[in-house]
Protein backbone atom coordinates (compact mmCIF):
# COMPACT_ATOMS: atom_id res chain seq x y z
CA UNK A 1 0.00 0.00 0.00
CA UNK A 2 1.25 3.54 -1.25
CA UNK A 3 0.71 5.74 1.93
CA UNK A 4 -0.84 9.27 1.66
CA UNK A 5 1.80 12.16 1.92
CA UNK A 6 0.89 15.86 3.09
CA UNK A 7 3.88 18.33 3.03
CA UNK A 8 4.60 20.08 5.86
CA UNK A 9 2.12 18.65 8.13
CA UNK A 10 2.17 18.20 11.59
CA UNK A 11 0.34 17.83 15.07
CA UNK A 12 0.58 16.30 18.39
CA UNK A 13 -0.86 13.53 20.48
CA UNK A 14 -3.67 14.73 22.55
CA UNK A 15 -3.62 11.71 24.75
CA UNK A 16 -0.42 9.98 26.45
CA UNK A 17 -0.03 6.38 24.29
CA UNK A 18 1.64 3.58 25.92
CA UNK A 19 4.63 1.51 24.02
CA UNK A 20 1.76 -1.02 23.10
CA UNK A 21 -1.09 0.77 22.06
CA UNK A 22 -3.04 0.25 19.09
CA UNK A 23 -4.90 3.25 18.61
CA UNK A 24 -4.61 7.02 19.51
CA UNK A 25 -5.97 10.27 19.60
CA UNK A 26 -4.31 14.00 17.62
CA UNK A 27 -4.77 17.57 18.22
CA UNK A 28 -5.39 17.93 14.52
CA UNK A 29 -8.17 16.29 12.43
CA UNK A 30 -7.95 17.54 8.91
CA UNK A 31 -5.01 17.40 6.72
CA UNK A 32 -2.19 20.62 5.14
CA UNK A 33 -5.97 21.56 2.91
CA UNK A 34 -8.25 21.38 5.83
CA UNK A 35 -10.01 18.51 4.48
CA UNK A 36 -10.57 15.75 6.74
CA UNK A 37 -7.99 12.90 7.57
CA UNK A 38 -9.20 9.55 5.81
CA UNK A 39 -6.82 6.29 4.43
CA UNK A 40 -3.36 5.35 5.78
CA UNK A 41 -0.65 7.42 6.42
CA UNK A 42 3.21 7.00 7.95
CA UNK A 43 3.80 9.22 10.73
CA UNK A 44 6.93 10.06 12.80
CA UNK A 45 6.03 9.73 16.67
CA UNK A 46 8.88 12.42 18.68
CA UNK A 47 10.80 13.36 15.69
CA UNK A 48 14.77 13.82 16.89
CA UNK A 49 14.23 13.07 20.33
CA UNK A 50 15.54 9.08 21.70
CA UNK A 51 11.74 7.73 21.58
CA UNK A 52 11.93 8.73 17.96
CA UNK A 53 9.33 6.10 16.49
CA UNK A 54 7.62 5.63 12.67
CA UNK A 55 3.92 3.89 11.90
CA UNK A 56 1.67 3.06 9.95
CA UNK A 57 -1.58 3.95 10.49
CA UNK A 58 -5.27 4.46 9.47
CA UNK A 59 -7.01 7.78 10.41
CA UNK A 60 -10.39 8.71 10.15
CA UNK A 61 -10.26 12.56 11.48
CA UNK A 62 -8.12 12.53 14.87
CA UNK A 63 -8.70 9.18 15.76
CA UNK A 64 -6.02 6.67 15.01
CA UNK A 65 -5.34 2.89 14.77
CA UNK A 66 -2.03 1.28 14.42
CA UNK A 67 -0.99 -1.19 11.38
CA UNK A 68 2.48 -1.39 12.63
CA UNK A 69 4.68 0.60 14.82
CA UNK A 70 8.15 0.70 15.38
CA UNK A 71 9.16 0.73 11.56
CA UNK A 72 12.37 -0.02 10.64
CA UNK A 73 13.94 2.40 9.13
CA UNK A 74 15.54 1.17 6.03
CA UNK A 75 12.76 -0.82 4.58
CA UNK A 76 9.71 1.26 6.43
CA UNK A 77 7.46 -2.05 6.50
CA UNK A 78 8.75 -4.58 9.19
CA UNK A 79 8.53 -3.78 12.78
CA UNK A 80 11.69 -4.04 14.91
CA UNK A 81 10.14 -4.31 18.72
CA UNK A 82 13.34 -2.25 20.09
CA UNK A 83 11.58 0.85 17.96
CA UNK A 84 8.30 0.94 20.08
CA UNK A 85 8.70 3.69 22.52
CA UNK A 86 5.98 5.64 24.91
CA UNK A 87 4.69 9.22 24.19
CA UNK A 88 3.56 11.67 25.96
CA UNK A 89 0.43 13.70 25.41
CA UNK A 90 1.93 16.71 23.32
CA UNK A 91 4.26 14.46 21.71
CA UNK A 92 4.88 15.63 18.10
CA UNK A 93 3.64 13.67 15.20
CA UNK A 94 4.60 14.54 11.71
CA UNK A 95 4.64 12.96 8.64
CA UNK A 96 8.71 13.12 7.69
CA UNK A 97 10.25 11.08 4.81
CA UNK A 98 10.10 7.71 6.42
CA UNK A 99 6.96 7.02 3.88
CA UNK A 100 9.24 8.10 0.68
CA UNK A 101 11.79 5.16 1.59
CA UNK A 102 8.41 3.26 0.73
CA UNK A 103 7.34 4.59 -2.60
CA UNK A 104 11.17 4.44 -4.02
CA UNK A 105 11.28 0.64 -2.92
CA UNK A 106 7.84 0.29 -5.24
CA UNK A 107 9.19 1.98 -8.08
CA UNK A 108 13.18 0.55 -7.54
CA UNK A 109 11.21 -3.02 -7.98
CA UNK A 110 12.69 -3.76 -4.74
CA UNK A 111 9.49 -4.41 -3.39
CA UNK A 112 6.19 -5.35 -5.84
CA UNK A 113 3.05 -2.82 -6.50
CA UNK A 114 0.12 -4.43 -4.81
CA UNK A 115 -2.74 -5.73 -7.69
CA UNK A 116 -4.80 -2.55 -8.14
CA UNK A 117 -7.37 -2.02 -10.92
CA UNK A 118 -5.34 0.46 -13.40
CA UNK A 119 -8.58 2.89 -13.74
CA UNK A 120 -8.46 6.05 -15.87
CA UNK A 121 -5.12 4.99 -18.15
CA UNK A 122 -5.17 5.91 -21.48
CA UNK A 123 -2.09 4.28 -22.82
CA UNK A 124 0.89 3.34 -21.97
CA UNK A 125 3.66 5.04 -24.42
CA UNK A 126 7.05 4.11 -25.07
CA UNK A 127 7.11 0.50 -24.83
CA UNK A 128 9.42 -1.41 -27.25
CA UNK A 129 7.73 -4.56 -29.04
CA UNK A 130 9.42 -7.45 -27.43
CA UNK A 131 11.28 -10.45 -29.40
CA UNK A 132 9.54 -13.97 -28.79
CA UNK A 133 11.83 -14.81 -26.20
CA UNK A 134 11.11 -11.81 -24.21
CA UNK A 135 8.56 -13.65 -22.29
CA UNK A 136 8.51 -11.16 -19.15
CA UNK A 137 8.33 -8.24 -21.42
CA UNK A 138 4.69 -6.19 -21.57
CA UNK A 139 3.49 -6.73 -25.82
CA UNK A 140 2.88 -3.53 -27.20
CA UNK A 141 -0.38 -3.14 -30.08
CA UNK A 142 2.49 -3.85 -33.09
CA UNK A 143 3.59 -7.07 -31.28
CA UNK A 144 -0.59 -7.92 -30.89
CA UNK A 145 -1.04 -7.53 -34.35
CA UNK A 146 1.48 -9.71 -35.68
CA UNK A 147 0.38 -12.03 -33.36
CA UNK A 148 -3.54 -12.67 -34.41
CA UNK A 149 -2.65 -15.71 -37.19
CA UNK A 150 0.53 -15.31 -37.92
CA UNK A 151 1.94 -19.02 -37.35
CA UNK A 152 -1.41 -20.09 -36.53
CA UNK A 153 -1.34 -23.68 -38.26
CA UNK A 154 -4.25 -24.85 -40.46
CA UNK A 155 -6.86 -26.91 -39.34
CA UNK A 156 -6.87 -30.86 -39.55
CA UNK A 157 -8.52 -33.68 -38.22
CA UNK A 158 -5.80 -33.85 -35.04
CA UNK A 159 -4.85 -30.15 -35.05
CA UNK A 160 -7.11 -26.82 -34.13
CA UNK A 161 -6.39 -23.82 -36.67
CA UNK A 162 -7.03 -21.97 -39.36
CA UNK A 163 -9.86 -23.14 -42.00
CA UNK A 164 -11.79 -20.92 -45.04
CA UNK A 165 -15.14 -20.98 -45.66
CA UNK A 166 -16.10 -22.48 -48.89
CA UNK A 167 -18.64 -21.27 -51.99
CA UNK A 168 -21.78 -23.24 -52.74
CA UNK A 169 -19.86 -24.19 -55.91
CA UNK A 170 -16.65 -25.32 -54.29
CA UNK A 171 -19.01 -27.54 -51.87
CA UNK A 172 -20.51 -28.76 -55.15
CA UNK A 173 -17.34 -29.64 -56.62
CA UNK A 174 -16.62 -31.43 -53.21
CA UNK A 175 -13.56 -29.27 -53.19
CA UNK A 176 -10.05 -30.63 -51.81
CA UNK A 177 -8.37 -28.65 -48.85
CA UNK A 178 -5.99 -25.47 -49.63
CA UNK A 179 -7.92 -25.34 -53.32
CA UNK A 180 -9.90 -22.08 -52.10
CA UNK A 181 -7.78 -18.64 -51.72
CA UNK A 182 -5.45 -19.94 -49.01
CA UNK A 183 -3.69 -22.99 -47.86
CA UNK A 184 -6.42 -23.59 -45.12
CA UNK A 185 -9.63 -26.51 -45.55
CA UNK A 186 -12.43 -25.13 -46.82
CA UNK A 187 -15.52 -25.85 -44.39
CA UNK A 188 -19.46 -25.38 -45.01
CA UNK A 189 -20.98 -21.81 -43.94
CA UNK A 190 -24.58 -21.60 -42.32
CA UNK A 191 -25.60 -20.40 -45.48
CA UNK A 192 -24.70 -23.34 -47.83
CA UNK A 193 -27.79 -25.64 -45.69
CA UNK A 194 -31.83 -25.58 -46.32
CA UNK A 195 -34.65 -27.10 -45.70
CA UNK A 196 -35.85 -26.68 -49.32
CA UNK A 197 -34.09 -28.51 -52.35
CA UNK A 198 -32.00 -25.83 -53.96
CA UNK A 199 -29.00 -26.37 -55.82
CA UNK A 200 -25.59 -26.87 -54.54
CA UNK A 201 -27.26 -26.77 -50.89
CA UNK A 202 -26.73 -28.87 -48.06
CA UNK A 203 -30.37 -30.69 -47.13
CA UNK A 204 -31.48 -30.00 -43.85
CA UNK A 205 -34.33 -31.99 -42.23
CA UNK A 206 -37.33 -29.86 -41.48
CA UNK A 207 -38.92 -29.49 -38.00
CA UNK A 208 -40.79 -33.22 -38.22
CA UNK A 209 -37.11 -34.54 -38.58
CA UNK A 210 -37.91 -35.18 -42.52
CA UNK A 211 -35.91 -34.10 -45.75
CA UNK A 212 -37.76 -32.33 -48.46
CA UNK A 213 -38.66 -34.94 -51.01
CA UNK A 214 -37.24 -32.57 -53.77
CA UNK A 215 -33.82 -33.91 -52.40
CA UNK A 216 -34.78 -37.20 -53.43
CA UNK A 217 -36.12 -36.39 -56.60
CA UNK A 218 -39.92 -37.62 -55.67
CA UNK A 219 -42.45 -36.20 -57.28
CA UNK A 220 -45.57 -37.99 -56.06
CA UNK A 221 -46.64 -38.77 -52.79
CA UNK A 222 -46.40 -42.62 -52.40
CA UNK A 223 -42.99 -42.94 -54.77
CA UNK A 224 -40.37 -44.98 -54.28
CA UNK A 225 -36.72 -44.56 -54.76
CA UNK A 226 -33.90 -46.32 -56.52
CA UNK A 227 -30.16 -46.02 -56.44
CA UNK A 228 -28.19 -46.72 -59.51
CA UNK A 229 -24.74 -45.22 -60.70
CA UNK A 230 -25.81 -42.52 -60.91
CA UNK A 231 -27.11 -41.32 -58.22
CA UNK A 232 -31.00 -41.77 -56.66
CA UNK A 233 -33.90 -42.16 -59.02
CA UNK A 234 -38.18 -42.66 -59.22
CA UNK A 235 -39.66 -45.42 -59.13
CA UNK A 236 -43.37 -44.69 -60.74
CA UNK A 237 -46.12 -46.32 -58.79
CA UNK A 238 -47.18 -49.72 -59.78
CA UNK A 239 -50.79 -50.85 -60.20
CA UNK A 240 -53.16 -51.90 -57.90
CA UNK A 241 -51.39 -55.33 -55.99
CA UNK A 242 -48.11 -55.11 -57.61
CA UNK A 243 -44.68 -56.48 -56.00
CA UNK A 244 -41.26 -55.18 -56.22
CA UNK A 245 -38.94 -57.37 -57.61
CA UNK A 246 -35.24 -57.10 -57.72
CA UNK A 247 -32.44 -58.66 -61.21
CA UNK A 248 -29.71 -58.31 -58.66
CA UNK A 249 -28.59 -54.86 -59.54
CA UNK A 250 -32.02 -52.47 -60.06
CA UNK A 251 -35.32 -52.33 -57.81
CA UNK A 252 -38.64 -52.61 -60.69
CA UNK A 253 -42.23 -53.03 -60.37
CA UNK A 254 -43.47 -56.65 -60.54
CA UNK A 255 -45.19 -57.54 -63.41
CA UNK A 256 -47.91 -60.07 -62.11
CA UNK A 257 -50.37 -59.15 -58.77
CA UNK A 258 -51.19 -60.59 -55.81
CA UNK A 259 -54.44 -61.64 -56.81
CA UNK A 260 -55.02 -65.24 -54.62
CA UNK A 261 -53.59 -63.19 -51.48
CA UNK A 262 -55.43 -60.37 -52.20
CA UNK A 263 -58.53 -62.43 -52.30
CA UNK A 264 -57.84 -64.43 -49.52
CA UNK A 265 -57.22 -61.73 -46.89
CA UNK A 266 -59.79 -59.61 -48.55
CA UNK A 267 -62.53 -62.00 -47.44
CA UNK A 268 -61.42 -63.49 -44.25
CA UNK A 269 -60.83 -61.32 -40.50
CA UNK A 270 -57.57 -63.07 -40.15
CA UNK A 271 -55.02 -59.80 -39.69
CA UNK A 272 -51.07 -59.98 -39.93
CA UNK A 273 -50.06 -60.65 -36.49
CA UNK A 274 -52.52 -64.19 -37.05
CA UNK A 275 -51.61 -65.20 -40.62
CA UNK A 276 -47.72 -65.02 -39.98
CA UNK A 277 -48.13 -67.88 -37.07
CA UNK A 278 -50.97 -70.18 -38.68
CA UNK A 279 -49.23 -72.88 -39.72
CA UNK A 280 -50.31 -76.81 -40.70
CA UNK A 281 -51.52 -78.56 -38.15
CA UNK A 282 -51.18 -75.46 -35.44
CA UNK A 283 -53.73 -74.80 -32.31
CA UNK A 284 -56.50 -73.01 -33.88
CA UNK A 285 -57.73 -72.38 -30.38
CA UNK A 286 -54.45 -70.48 -29.69
CA UNK A 287 -54.46 -68.19 -32.47
CA UNK A 288 -57.75 -67.15 -32.85
CA UNK A 289 -61.24 -67.67 -32.06
CA UNK A 290 -64.07 -69.45 -33.86
CA UNK A 291 -67.87 -68.78 -33.27
CA UNK A 292 -68.56 -71.69 -32.10
CA UNK A 293 -68.03 -75.67 -32.69
CA UNK A 294 -70.39 -77.31 -35.51
CA UNK A 295 -73.25 -78.73 -33.67
CA UNK A 296 -73.35 -82.36 -32.71
CA UNK A 297 -75.99 -84.33 -33.10
CA UNK A 298 -76.86 -87.03 -30.81
CA UNK A 299 -79.47 -89.94 -30.38
CA UNK A 300 -79.95 -91.31 -27.23
CA UNK A 301 -80.37 -95.26 -27.20
CA UNK A 302 -83.00 -95.06 -24.50
CA UNK A 303 -86.67 -94.29 -26.46
CA UNK A 304 -88.17 -92.09 -23.37
CA UNK A 305 -89.06 -88.65 -23.52
CA UNK A 306 -86.43 -85.53 -23.73
CA UNK A 307 -87.48 -82.26 -22.07
CA UNK A 308 -84.89 -79.11 -22.69
CA UNK A 309 -85.91 -77.27 -20.26
CA UNK A 310 -84.77 -80.25 -17.74
CA UNK A 311 -81.42 -80.60 -18.93
CA UNK A 312 -79.23 -78.62 -16.32
CA UNK A 313 -75.57 -80.18 -16.60
CA UNK A 314 -72.48 -80.20 -14.63
CA UNK A 315 -69.27 -80.58 -16.60
CA UNK A 316 -66.41 -82.30 -15.49
CA UNK A 317 -63.09 -81.86 -17.38
CA UNK A 318 -60.73 -84.50 -16.12
CA UNK A 319 -57.18 -84.84 -17.21
CA UNK A 320 -57.68 -87.13 -20.16
CA UNK A 321 -59.29 -84.60 -20.82
CA UNK A 322 -62.76 -86.20 -20.29
CA UNK A 323 -66.80 -84.34 -20.21
CA UNK A 324 -69.79 -85.96 -18.85
CA UNK A 325 -73.13 -84.41 -19.83
CA UNK A 326 -76.49 -85.90 -19.27
CA UNK A 327 -80.21 -85.41 -21.07
CA UNK A 328 -82.72 -86.62 -19.15
CA UNK A 329 -84.92 -89.36 -18.00
CA UNK A 330 -82.76 -92.53 -18.87
CA UNK A 331 -80.41 -90.69 -21.15
CA UNK A 332 -76.98 -89.55 -20.53
CA UNK A 333 -74.22 -88.37 -23.03
CA UNK A 334 -70.78 -88.34 -22.23
CA UNK A 335 -67.98 -87.29 -25.20
CA UNK A 336 -63.95 -86.68 -24.81
CA UNK A 337 -61.65 -84.27 -26.60
CA UNK A 338 -59.27 -85.93 -28.78
CA UNK A 339 -56.55 -83.69 -29.15
CA UNK A 340 -56.47 -81.78 -32.30
CA UNK A 341 -59.13 -83.69 -33.65
CA UNK A 342 -62.03 -82.25 -32.06
CA UNK A 343 -65.24 -83.99 -30.37
CA UNK A 344 -66.04 -87.80 -29.92
CA UNK A 345 -69.19 -88.70 -28.36
CA UNK A 346 -70.59 -91.77 -27.14
CA UNK A 347 -74.31 -92.32 -26.60
CA UNK A 348 -74.92 -94.06 -22.64
CA UNK A 349 -77.85 -95.61 -21.38
CA UNK A 350 -77.64 -95.02 -17.90
CA UNK A 351 -80.89 -95.42 -15.62
CA UNK A 352 -83.11 -93.27 -14.28
CA UNK A 353 -82.54 -94.01 -10.27
CA UNK A 354 -85.12 -91.89 -8.27
CA UNK A 355 -88.70 -91.74 -10.85
CA UNK A 356 -88.22 -88.23 -10.40
CA UNK A 357 -87.31 -87.25 -13.77
CA UNK A 358 -88.66 -83.75 -13.47
CA UNK A 359 -86.52 -82.56 -11.05
CA UNK A 360 -83.46 -83.49 -12.21
CA UNK A 361 -81.30 -80.59 -11.54
CA UNK A 362 -77.56 -81.62 -12.39
CA UNK A 363 -75.40 -84.54 -13.16
CA UNK A 364 -71.90 -85.46 -13.45
CA UNK A 365 -69.81 -88.64 -13.81
CA UNK A 366 -66.78 -89.20 -11.80
CA UNK A 367 -64.57 -91.99 -13.25
CA UNK A 368 -67.09 -94.49 -14.01
CA UNK A 369 -69.96 -93.14 -11.57
CA UNK A 370 -72.78 -91.30 -12.55
CA UNK A 371 -73.86 -88.75 -10.05
CA UNK A 372 -77.31 -87.02 -10.32
CA UNK A 373 -79.13 -84.37 -7.86
CA UNK A 374 -83.02 -84.36 -8.08
CA UNK A 375 -85.40 -81.75 -6.17
CA UNK A 376 -86.66 -83.79 -3.88
CA UNK A 377 -85.59 -87.24 -3.32
CA UNK A 378 -82.02 -86.35 -2.81
CA UNK A 379 -78.65 -87.01 -4.82
CA UNK A 380 -78.33 -90.64 -6.26
CA UNK A 381 -74.76 -92.23 -7.25
CA UNK A 382 -75.16 -95.46 -9.93
CA UNK A 383 -77.89 -97.33 -8.60
CA UNK A 384 -78.54 -96.01 -4.93
CA UNK A 385 -78.94 -92.76 -3.54
CA UNK A 386 -76.18 -90.83 -1.62
CA UNK A 387 -76.42 -89.41 1.95
CA UNK A 388 -76.00 -85.83 2.88
CA UNK A 389 -74.84 -84.64 6.42
CA UNK A 390 -76.15 -81.03 4.91
CA UNK A 391 -79.77 -81.78 4.28
CA UNK A 392 -81.92 -81.81 1.31
CA UNK A 393 -80.03 -78.98 -0.89
CA UNK A 394 -79.59 -79.62 -4.21
CA UNK A 395 -78.35 -78.41 -7.51
CA UNK A 396 -76.07 -78.57 -10.58
CA UNK A 397 -72.88 -80.50 -9.65
CA UNK A 398 -68.90 -80.92 -10.54
CA UNK A 399 -65.83 -82.10 -9.21
CA UNK A 400 -62.88 -81.44 -8.16
CA UNK A 401 -60.67 -84.34 -9.20
CA UNK A 402 -57.60 -83.04 -7.61
CA UNK A 403 -59.02 -83.56 -4.14
CA UNK A 404 -61.30 -86.04 -5.06
CA UNK A 405 -64.16 -83.51 -3.93
CA UNK A 406 -68.42 -83.62 -5.22
CA UNK A 407 -69.59 -79.97 -6.17
CA UNK A 408 -73.20 -78.67 -5.97
CA UNK A 409 -74.14 -75.00 -7.24
CA UNK A 410 -77.11 -74.93 -4.05
CA UNK A 411 -77.87 -71.17 -4.83
CA UNK A 412 -77.05 -68.19 -6.47
CA UNK A 413 -74.33 -67.27 -4.13
CA UNK A 414 -73.32 -70.48 -2.67
CA UNK A 415 -71.10 -73.78 -3.43
CA UNK A 416 -70.72 -76.44 -1.25
CA UNK A 417 -68.12 -79.33 -1.46
CA UNK A 418 -68.16 -82.78 -0.47
CA UNK A 419 -66.04 -85.43 0.22
CA UNK A 420 -66.82 -89.60 0.31
CA UNK A 421 -67.37 -89.73 -3.81
CA UNK A 422 -65.61 -92.77 -3.45
CA UNK A 423 -68.78 -94.50 -1.32
CA UNK A 424 -71.93 -93.25 -0.70
CA UNK A 425 -71.68 -91.17 2.30
CA UNK A 426 -71.17 -87.76 1.61
CA UNK A 427 -69.47 -84.96 3.93
CA UNK A 428 -69.39 -81.95 3.53
CA UNK A 429 -66.24 -79.84 3.78
CA UNK A 430 -67.05 -76.38 3.38
CA UNK A 431 -69.85 -73.98 2.30
CA UNK A 432 -68.51 -71.11 0.10
CA UNK A 433 -69.91 -67.73 -0.60
CA UNK A 434 -69.65 -66.35 -3.68
CA UNK A 435 -68.93 -62.51 -3.70
CA UNK A 436 -71.66 -62.45 -6.67
CA UNK A 437 -74.76 -63.32 -7.57
CA UNK A 438 -74.34 -66.47 -10.58
CA UNK A 439 -77.51 -68.49 -12.06
CA UNK A 440 -78.04 -71.45 -10.25
CA UNK A 441 -80.02 -73.69 -12.84
CA UNK A 442 -77.33 -73.92 -15.77
CA UNK A 443 -74.36 -75.81 -14.79
CA UNK A 444 -70.85 -74.82 -13.70
CA UNK A 445 -67.68 -75.83 -13.94
CA UNK A 446 -64.16 -76.41 -11.48
CA UNK A 447 -60.82 -75.43 -13.20
CA UNK A 448 -58.70 -77.95 -11.53
CA UNK A 449 -55.85 -75.80 -12.95
CA UNK A 450 -55.64 -73.05 -11.22
CA UNK A 451 -58.46 -74.10 -8.22
CA UNK A 452 -61.22 -71.84 -9.67
CA UNK A 453 -64.69 -71.77 -9.56
CA UNK A 454 -66.08 -70.55 -12.74
CA UNK A 455 -70.05 -70.24 -13.10
CA UNK A 456 -72.65 -68.30 -15.23
CA UNK A 457 -74.65 -64.94 -14.80
CA UNK A 458 -77.38 -65.11 -17.28
CA UNK A 459 -78.99 -61.53 -15.88
CA UNK A 460 -75.82 -59.94 -17.07
CA UNK A 461 -74.64 -61.94 -19.73
CA UNK A 462 -70.86 -63.27 -18.23
CA UNK A 463 -69.05 -66.13 -17.20
CA UNK A 464 -67.48 -65.28 -13.50
CA UNK A 465 -64.52 -66.81 -11.91
CA UNK A 466 -63.98 -67.06 -8.27
CA UNK A 467 -61.23 -68.42 -6.09
CA UNK A 468 -61.67 -71.39 -3.72
CA UNK A 469 -62.82 -68.37 -0.82
CA UNK A 470 -65.58 -66.92 -3.34
CA UNK A 471 -63.70 -64.05 -4.17
CA UNK A 472 -64.26 -62.76 -8.01
CA UNK A 473 -61.13 -63.12 -10.13
CA UNK A 474 -62.44 -61.80 -13.56
CA UNK A 475 -65.37 -61.80 -16.28
CA UNK A 476 -65.68 -62.42 -19.62
CA UNK A 477 -69.27 -61.06 -21.58
CA UNK A 478 -70.95 -63.00 -24.37
CA UNK A 479 -73.46 -62.23 -26.65
CA UNK A 480 -75.41 -65.53 -28.05
CA UNK A 481 -78.84 -66.29 -27.15
CA UNK A 482 -78.31 -68.24 -24.23
CA UNK A 483 -81.91 -69.81 -23.99
CA UNK A 484 -80.82 -73.17 -24.44
CA UNK A 485 -77.77 -72.95 -21.86
CA UNK A 486 -76.41 -75.53 -19.83
CA UNK A 487 -73.35 -75.51 -18.73
CA UNK A 488 -69.86 -74.68 -19.21
CA UNK A 489 -67.10 -76.73 -20.49
CA UNK A 490 -63.34 -76.72 -21.03
CA UNK A 491 -61.23 -77.59 -24.08
CA UNK A 492 -58.18 -76.84 -24.95
CA UNK A 493 -57.75 -74.20 -22.24
CA UNK A 494 -60.81 -72.45 -23.55
CA UNK A 495 -64.20 -72.22 -21.35
CA UNK A 496 -66.80 -72.71 -23.91
CA UNK A 497 -71.02 -71.85 -23.61
CA UNK A 498 -72.79 -75.53 -23.59
CA UNK A 499 -75.65 -75.25 -25.45
CA UNK A 500 -78.53 -78.39 -25.18
CA UNK A 501 -81.30 -78.27 -28.02
CA UNK A 502 -83.92 -80.98 -28.36
CA UNK A 503 -86.58 -81.41 -30.81
CA UNK A 504 -88.77 -82.37 -28.47
CA UNK A 505 -91.14 -80.00 -26.55
CA UNK A 506 -91.12 -78.47 -23.50
CA UNK A 507 -93.66 -80.40 -21.82
CA UNK A 508 -92.11 -83.92 -22.39
CA UNK A 509 -95.58 -85.02 -23.02
CA UNK A 510 -95.07 -87.10 -26.31
CA UNK A 511 -92.98 -89.87 -25.76
CA UNK A 512 -90.40 -90.15 -28.85
CA UNK A 513 -86.71 -90.98 -29.44
CA UNK A 514 -85.95 -87.15 -29.57
CA UNK A 515 -82.38 -86.00 -31.53
CA UNK A 516 -80.32 -83.93 -28.64
CA UNK A 517 -77.64 -81.09 -30.28
CA UNK A 518 -74.72 -79.50 -28.55
CA UNK A 519 -73.62 -76.66 -29.51
CA UNK A 520 -70.35 -75.25 -27.80
CA UNK A 521 -69.12 -71.69 -28.17
CA UNK A 522 -66.07 -70.29 -27.17
CA UNK A 523 -65.74 -67.23 -24.49
CA UNK A 524 -62.89 -65.18 -24.44
CA UNK A 525 -61.87 -66.32 -21.00
CA UNK A 526 -58.82 -68.71 -21.10
CA UNK A 527 -57.29 -70.90 -17.89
Amino acid sequence: MIPIVNANWTTSLAAKMTSSASSFTLNRSTDSDSTTLSGTYYLTFDEGTTNEEHMIVSLAGSAGTVTTRGLSKVNANANVAANQFAHDRGSSVKMTNIALVKILRRLNGTEAFDSVALTGVASVAGLTTPTSGETTKAANVAYANALAIAGAPDASATTKGIVEIATDAQLAASAADGSGDTTAPLVAHAASFNVTSTASKVPVANASGVLDDGYVALTTRGDLVTRDATGLSRIAVGTANQYLTTNGTDVSWGGANLNEANTFFGATNITGAEAETLSNRSSANSLHEHTGFNTVMVAPLGAAALNRASLQVGFYDAATPFIAAVGRSNVMMDFSIASDYGLTIYPYDSQDYSGLNADLLGVVRIGASDWMSYGTGGIYKDAGAGSFVSGSSQGPLGCDATNSYLLMLTSTTNIRRFSGISGTALTQVDNITLDTAVTATVGFVFDDTNNQFVCIDQTNNLVRRFTLAGATVDTASYTVDDTYLAGLAIINNRFYLVMIHSNQGDTGSNAMNPIVALTFVPTTMTQ
